[in-house]
């Protein structure tokens, strides 16, 4: 009993524990009165930022300690050009202009004799006035003033400008004589033409080209080789006319064969006579006439000496001297002679390469 009556007052527990609950409650508001004591207390945290005093990247700068060219800037100490200098060399090459153009206008004024090498000048005002300025101690302006007094001083010496003048001119007139004989020399002269042998001829008709092999009169012709006796022809210099990978043959016409006259190309061979060719240069109107003795080609001979440009060439077979070699649409012939264009060629003195 004693325990159940025991049991019964815990039974009343309820209310104090009730009354414990609330007295806890109010404890409990107490409690969260001391939170932030607490959290003030809890700074272990704030103790680790210790950390940021221990950078052990921003104890190692060597980069600021590497930039030599900026204690040496030898730029700052040179010291600008004030605006008065500057406006000095402005007026100076104003004026070298004006005494260059001072000296154009006094050349004009110079005559020069080319035949007699003479001078004549005719002085002007420009001589009277010397214009020299004094050197002004500053390196900006020396240069100006050298080359501004430098002009002025052909100004006021008219017998140096005139020496100038005609140095100016005879160095002119030189380098046109050199270039002259230049020229000069690189044209064939007779004595060339008459030393070196035609070695082409060119049609004036087609303005085909044909080479040609000379053959020399070894009696007159100098530096030839030593067993050079000639190739038997009765006249010289005789030509053998390359064609067609061999040489022009000529075979007259035989009346007692009554064969015509033929053409042909043939193995080279300067020993015979039908491969031997002649060249006359044609000169005058007499001349032209006489070399059309064909009936046939009367009409072809002139009147009029103007009616022909002379000089060009002919080409006969040896030994017909009425036969001319011809070329024209028809290709390589030996025909009568008429003076036609066909028949007419222009002599080189080398080779034409194919």
């Amino acid at each position: 009993m004693g325990n159940l009556l025991s049991s019964n007052t815990t039974t009343t527990e309820p209310a104090t524990t009730q009354s414990i609950q609330t007295t806890s409650t109010q404890n409990q508001v107490t409690m969260s009165n001391t939170v932030p004591i607490q959290t003030s207390t809890s700074t272990p945290a704030n103790t680790l930022a210790t950390t940021t005093t221990i950078p052990p990247t921003t104890t190692l700068p060597p980069a600021p300690t590497l930039p030599p060219t900026t204690t040496i800037p030898p730029t700052t100490t040179i010291p600008l050009m004030n605006e008065r200098t500057s406006k000095d060399i402005d007026n100076l090459q104003k004026s070298i202009i004006t005494a260059a153009q001072a000296i154009d206008n006094s050349l004009s004024n110079i005559n020069l004799n080319v035949e007699g090498f003479a001078v004549q000048q005719q002085p002007t005002d420009l001589y009277q006035t010397p214009r020299y300025i004094p050197a002004g101690g500053s390196p900006e302006l020396d240069d100006y003033i050298a080359a501004y007094n430098k002009s002025v001083a052909l100004l006021d010496d008219p017998n140096r400008m005139s020496q100038a003048n005609f140095d100016a001119y005879v160095h002119l007139q030189d380098n046109k004589i050199a270039k002259l004989q230049s020229s000069i020399s690189s044209f064939p002269t007779n004595s060339q033409q008459q030393n070196n042998p035609i070695r082409s001829i060119k049609n004036l008709k087609t303005s085909t080209s044909l080479n040609v092999e000379p053959y020399p009169d070894p009696a007159t012709q100098t530096n030839l080789p030593s067993y050079y006796a000639g190739n038997g022809a009765p006249s010289y210099p005789n030509y053998l006319i390359y064609t067609n990978n061999g040489c022009l043959q000529y075979a007259p016409s035989d009346t007692s064969r009554n064969t015509p006259a033929a053409w042909s190309v043939q193995a080279c061979n300067s020993n015979l006579s039908g491969q031997r060719f002649n060249m006359k240069q044609v000169n005058n109107m007499a001349q032209y006439n006489s070399l059309i003795s064909d009936p046939n080609n009367a009409s072809y001979k002139i009147t009029d000496p103007n009616s022909s440009i002379f000089g060009f060439y002919i080409v006969n077979p040896e030994g017909y001297g009425e036969q001319c070699l011809q070329l024209n649409g028809d290709g390589l012939s030996v025909m009568p002679c008429n003076m036609d264009s066909s028949q007419r060629f222009k002599p080189y003195y080398h080779s034409i390469t194919p």
